[in-house]
């Protein structure tokens, strides 16, 4: 007969219980946040690529698109150049409608908190063929996301007009910065020395994750610098904070996430495709 240690193992094997968790913590503490549950269990479909989005949190014009992932004694990796500074931006999706017009796309926010920012993540056990870990697990998030956005656009009006996402991965794993000097890597081997190590709670992974977009050049504007722009456009922001540290994040972009001394989008914005 199978014991209860042996159905607690296989429940505990799935990994749903830090979604749950999650889910419970933000509940109990939405009155000091002012986030909510919108959704659970989201299904999407988007690019041939279908899932499930583990958590949509709203709070006014906000979403916040949780993917939860529990790493046992993980530890995530990242690398940044030793004299960066920390960031406030994050490249998000936003969508207004106006007088009937849907408008939106791609747009670098700022946000009330600053982090490290990184494209680049190393987690043990993947080897050199293998398609990195992160970049997986965010490409898909980013899919999840604009396929959430076009169902929401169907369900706004002009009474109800605004929405940005912010695509947020939640884990278990300990997140690491690496702080390193380029020019202390040996171009021979290509290793990494005298790096320092500072473990963090929050830090935006901000890369080139998509291809789908516009391929568009004004007529005054030189080849490469449209090839310049196109690359820059490509870019997309994950937040990715510990689980641990999830319920104080939200506290912190209590009262406001986003700064309000830069220039919203969707003033001067174009129609969405």
């Amino acid at each position: 007969m199978t014991s209860t240690e042996d159905l607690t193992k296989l429940v505990n094997a799935a990994g749903f219980g830090l979604q749950l968790a999650l889910e419970n913590a933000v509940d109990e503490s939405s009155q000091q946040h002012n986030f909510e549950i919108e959704a659970r269990e989201q299904p999407w479909r988007r690019e041939g690529l279908a899932g499930f989005i583990d958590l949509v949190l709203g709070r006014s014009n906000l979403r916040l698109i949780c993917e939860c992932k529990r790493s046992r004694d993980a530890d995530w990796v990242f690398l940044r150049e030793e004299d960066r500074q920390n960031v406030d931006r994050v490249r998000l999706l936003w969508q207004k409608h106006d007088s009937g017009d849907l408008l939106g796309g791609w747009h670098d926010f700022h946000l009330t908190t600053t982090f490290h920012e990184s494209a680049f993540c190393v987690v043990r056990g993947h080897g050199e063929n293998d398609v990195p870990m992160l970049e997986r697990i965010a490409n898909k998030l980013i899919l999840s996301v604009e396929a959430l956005a076009a169902e929401e656009s169907q369900l706004l009006d002009d009474d109800d007009d605004i929405r940005v996402y912010v695509p947020i991965i939640v884990t278990t794993a300990n997140l690491w910065v690496c702080r390193y000097a380029p020019q202390k890597i040996d171009l021979k081997t290509g290793l990494i020395s005298d790096a320092a190590y500072e473990r963090v709670d929050v830090l935006a992974f901000r890369k080139a994750l998509t291809t789908n977009v516009e391929k568009r050049r004004s007529t005054d504007e030189m080849a490469y610098r449209a090839f310049r722009r196109l690359s820059l456009e490509q870019d997309r922001t994950v937040l990715v904070i510990n689980a641990a540290s999830f319920i104080s994040a939200l506290l912190q972009w209590q009262p406001a996430m986003m700064r309000e001394n830069y220039p919203a989008p969707w003033e001067g914005s174009r129609r969405r495709t």
